[in-house]
Formats: structure tokens, sequence, C-alpha cells
């Protein structure tokens, strides 16, 4: 199994060149759009040594309350909006997977996203999952909540951040 040693900002391009998930929207956002967008999402690369086992980008939202719980309901501003930090992309390289590693990744992110919450207390984590499967998939192996009749689930950081204590 090979697993990462490093978990490292995105500096150029080049970095993820050759990256390949087997999902075509991940493969061709980190190969056309990582870089372009770095002022706008964070891209973080985990990597053994060169090479690129994993990444996982974050951004920052303001998401609308229909659909979510009246506890999270309870943390919108003012304009009933929540600020919110959407995992938008991430993925593990076909060489990689079947490995365990796509829950290390979210975990990874999650980190990221507890070190968010702890400077600015954006409170809610987001996934637009790409397929049902991965919906089920972030349901089950990670604690999210689905927003009925979408494919967006939704974690309060503070209970994350309880979960991985």
């Amino acid at each position: 199994m090979t697993t990462w040693d490093r978990v490292a900002p995105l500096e150029s391009q080049e970095q993820v060149s050759g990256f390949k998930s087997g999902l075509d929207s991940v493969d061709e956002w980190v190969s056309a759009s990582a870089y372009s967008y770095r002022r706008y999402v964070a891209t973080h690369l985990c990597c053994s040594g060169d090479v690129l086992i994993a990444f996982f980008a974050l951004k920052n939202i303001t998401i609308e309350t229909d659909g979510l719980s009246s506890k999270i309901r309870g943390l919108k501003d003012p304009e009933g909006r929540i600020q919110a930090l959407l995992l938008c992309q991430m993925g593990v390289d076909l060489e990689h997977q079947g490995e365990g590693n796509g829950l290390k990744l979210f975990v990874e992110a999650v980190r990221k996203a507890i070190e968010a919450y702890e400077i600015s207390k954006v409170p809610l984590l987001v996934v637009d999952a790409a397929t049902d499967r991965l919906v089920d998939w972030y349901q089950d192996k990670c604690g999210m909540t689905r927003i009925p009749g979408t494919r967006r689930l939704v974690a309060l950081i503070p209970a994350l951040q309880k979960a991985l204590a």
C-alpha cells in the first residue's frame, strides 16, 4: 500500500499533469483548471516523494438554507445564508485506489477545514458528489448528511472535529 508522506499546496500546473482518478470531471478539472483557479480554490497535493497520490481542493462559498436541518439553519447570517467550505474536488490516482486512500484523503480535507474553522469560524463543510455512488460513500464512510433531492452533502465542522478527536 502506498500512502503519502506530505500534503502541500499546488504551486505549478506541472505538479498535476498526468493525474488520472478515473472520473473524467475530476481529471479534467485538476489538469486544466486547478492552477488557474488558485486565487479562489486552495488545492492540496498528497505526495509520496515526488509522486502525486491524491489531491483535494477547498473553496469558500455561501449557501442558502433550504433543505438544511434546523440546527444548521440556526447558523445563518442576517441575509439568511450560511458561510461554508466546499470540498469542490478530490481524487485518488488510479494506481493508488482500493487501498483506503479515499477515506484518508477526506480526513486530510477535514483537517484543513478544521484549521479554517479555528481561524474564521466557517461552520459547515459541503460536498457536491459527482455520482450517486459517491453520495452513498460520503454518507456511509464520512458521516455527511444529504440534502434531500440533491447530491449535496453537509456536515458541521465542529462535529467532524469531534469525530476525529
